[in-house]
């Protein structure tokens, strides 16, 4: 069973994902919106593994690096992906934006009853193409996400959260090195270090269960950081690339247009397009 995946012209996209499709860690430059109504779902994000129960709305910048790596039941969840500009024009609370932007997970109320059917709703408005639809569909996911805000569970990652997972705990202790340090030069070795694992072996259990390398992972953060910086700061390029841990600024000029498809300069620029409150 493929995954379904439908957009439009307005910038939406929605989908089904079977619980046998696990896509690599991955990144773009949406808000999505996941909703699993029959198990809980465990991802693999910017600040290590977490666990979103069943029937909790889940929202997060998706330019954090980030993976389904596990779904308790055989059915599909929904997901949607919202375009950024349009959430920025939302002109949301400061704070939710600031972690929003920092790769925080938010989480609605506890089996709020009207996330199923909305989530029902607003995918078959998106399908439909209709224009209407689309407008209504984008004001009731505006509402929803400013109730979510002032009522809203945070998911702070810390050894006592219920939302971390305990396992794969190896993996899980590679991803904690990786949050605290992308940002300077870090070493396979010191990454695999507080497991105990012989490399080779920590490197293949990573893979296996985030099916991507610790290599690619790390990038990822890198790339995140920076494309956080280039949509809140002033800062040049060059240095937007060494803030991030990069190298050289060629390394995050191929790495960055890779991912994005589009150079950092033309995504900053779209960044300040669709945020007119922003000094440019």
């Amino acid at each position: 069973m493929a995954a379904e995946n439908i957009s439009n012209n307005l910038g939406f996209s929605t989908g089904f994902h079977p619980p046998d499709v696990m896509k690599a860690i991955h990144q773009h430059q949406e808000i999505e919106i996941n909703f699993s109504p029959s198990g809980g779902l465990t991802y693999l994000t910017a600040n290590g593994i977490i666990e979103v129960p069943k029937n909790r709305l889940a929202v997060f910048w998706a330019a954090s690096p980030h993976q389904v790596i596990a779904v308790e039941s055989k059915k599909p969840f929904y997901w949607f992906n919202i375009p950024f500009a349009w959430v920025l024009h939302w002109k949301l609370p400061e704070s939710f934006m600031e972690a929003l932007l920092h790769g925080r997970f938010f989480i609605g109320e506890e089996n709020d009853p009207i996330d199923e059917p909305s989530c029902v709703r607003w995918r078959r408005d998106i399908l439909s193409g209709e224009n209407n639809n689309l407008h209504a569909a984008q004001l009731e996911i505006e509402a929803r996400l400013r109730r979510l805000i002032s009522n809203l569970s945070t998911l702070t990652v810390s050894n006592d959260s219920p939302y971390v997972s305990k396992s794969p705990v190896a993996v899980q202790k590679m991803t904690e090195v990786i949050v605290r340090g992308y940002t300077r030069p870090l070493t396979i070795a010191e990454i695999v270090q507080p497991t105990g694992l012989h490399p080779n072996y920590a490197m293949t259990l990573f893979r296996s269960t985030c099916g991507a390398s610790i290599l690619d992972y790390l990038i990822q953060h890198r790339l995140f950081h920076a494309a956080r910086l280039l949509a809140t700061t002033d800062m040049k390029i060059i240095e937007v690339a060494f803030e991030s841990g990069f190298g050289s600024q060629s390394r995050f000029y191929e790495a960055f247009t890779l991912v994005n498809k589009c150079s950092p300069s033309t995504f900053r620029r779209q960044m300040q397009a669709a945020d007119p409150g922003r000094k440019k």
